[in-house]
C-alpha cells in the first residue's frame, strides 16, 4: 500500500518525542533560572550590606544634622534629589530620656547631696533609625487595625500608624512592651497614646505619638497594612527609612537619606569641633564669617554663614559648614 502524503508516527512514538522536547525545555529553564539566581542572589547580597551600613551609619547623626545637610542640597538644586519628610511639631516622643538615671553601688541612685538626682549623658542622642512598616486605620478611635500591625512586625521595624484623627488612645504600655519583646524599632502614632508612666518605662525603642489620653479606642476594624500611609503630615511607604529622635522625626526613601548621610556626618563632625572651640576659649562668632555675611545682607547681596575650619587648629581635615 502506498504511504499517505501526512505520515503521522503511531501514538505512543509521539508522546515519546513530547516527552523528551519537554524534559529539554524544562532543563533549559532551569539552567537559565538557575544562572539567573546565582547573578540575583551576589546582586541582593551587596544591597542588603549597603542598607545595612546606612541605617549603622544613620544612629550616628541625629535630625537637627540631617535638616541641614537637606536644606544645603535643596538650595544647591542637587539633580534628582527629592528632599526630606518632616513631621509636624505635634509629633512627639513620649519615651525620650536625654538623661539616664545613674546607678549607685548600692543599687539605688546617686543623688547629688541637694535632694537631686544625679544623671549621665549614657542616653543623650538616643535615636529611632529603621525601615516604615504601615498601618491605616480604617475607622477612626479603632485600634485593631494597629494590633493586626504589629502581629506582623519584625526586629528593627518602625510601625507607622495614619489614626484618621482618632481622639481616643490607639497604643499603650502593653502595646509598646510587646514592640519591645519583639526588638522593633520605634512606633510613631498620629494620633493619642496612654499609660505615659509604662512607656517612659520601656528604653529599647521610642514611641513618638500627638497626643496623650486615657480613654483607649474599640478593637473591630481590622484596616489595612504595608500601604501608603500620611503620618505626621508625611506620606510614608513601606520600607522608607525613618529616624526620630528629641527634636523629632524625618522620612525619606533609601535613596534621600543615602544622598543626605555624607553631608550630615560632615555637620556633625564641625559642630563637634566648634564647641570644642568655645570651650577652649573661641567666640563662635569667630569662628563664622559673621562680619562678612551681615555687611552682604545689609548690601542686599547673596551670601551664606559660613563656619571656617581654619580658625580652629581642631577642626583640621573637617570641610567647612555653610548655612543659608
Amino acid at each position: 500500500h502506498a504511504r499517505p502524503r501526512h505520515f503521522a508516527p503511531p501514538k505512543s512514538a509521539a508522546n515519546a518525542l513530547n516527552a523528551t522536547f519537554r524534559a529539554a525545555l524544562i532543563g533549559r529553564l532551569d539552567q537559565r533560572r538557575s544562572k539567573s539566581s546565582v547573578l540575583r542572589k551576589p546582586a541582593a547580597d551587596a544591597d542588603e550590606t549597603r542598607l545595612k551600613n546606612l541605617l549603622h551609619r544613620l544612629r550616628n547623626v541625629d535630625t537637627a544634622a540631617l535638616c541641614d545637610a537637606d536644606k544645603a542640597l535643596l538650595a544647591t538644586h542637587t539633580d534628582g534629589y527629592i528632599g526630606l519628610g518632616l513631621m509636624g511639631t505635634s509629633m512627639r516622643p513620649r519615651n525620650y530620656h536625654p538623661y539616664a538615671l545613674k546607678e549607685s553601688s548600692s543599687g539605688g541612685h546617686e543623688s547629688t547631696g541637694d535632694g537631686r538626682t544625679a544623671h549621665h549623658p549614657a542616653e543623650l542622642g538616643r535615636r529611632m533609625v529603621g525601615l516604615a512598616r504601615t498601618v491605616q486605620c480604617s475607622r477612626p478611635n479603632d485600634f485593631f487595625a494597629v494590633i493586626r500591625g504589629l502581629d506582623g512586625c519584625k526586629a528593627g521595624d518602625i510601625l507607622v500608624v495614619n489614626t484618621l484623627d482618632s481622639t481616643r488612645a490607639l497604643a499603650g504600655g502593653l502595646f509598646l512592651s510587646e514592640a519591645s519583646r519583639r526588638r522593633m524599632g520605634g512606633v510613631i502614632i498620629d494620633g493619642p497614646v496612654r499609660d505615659v508612666a509604662q512607656l517612659a518605662e520601656v528604653r529599647e525603642l521610642l514611641v513618638y505619638s500627638t497626643s496623650v489620653t486615657p480613654y483607649s479606642g474599640t478593637v473591630q476594624s481590622v484596616g489595612d497594612c504595608d500601604i501608603p500611609v500620611t503620618c505626621g503630615g508625611v506620606r510614608i511607604c513601606p520600607g522608607d527609612v525613618i529616624v526620630g529622635d528629641g527634636d523629632g522625626v524625618v522620612a525619606g526613601s533609601r535613596e534621600t537619606f543615602e544622598a543626605l548621610i555624607e553631608p550630615a556626618e560632615n555637620i556633625v563632625d564641625v559642630e563637634k569641633k566648634i564647641l570644642r572651640g568655645i570651650r577652649e576659649g573661641h567666640s563662635l562668632h569667630s569662628m563664622m564669617n559673621y562680619k562678612e555675611h551681615l555687611e552682604a545682607r545689609i548690601r542686599g547681596e547673596e551670601s551664606a554663614i559660613t563656619f571656617k575650619k581654619t580658625r580652629l587648629n581642631s577642626l583640621k581635615g573637617v570641610k567647612s559648614l555653610n548655612y543659608e
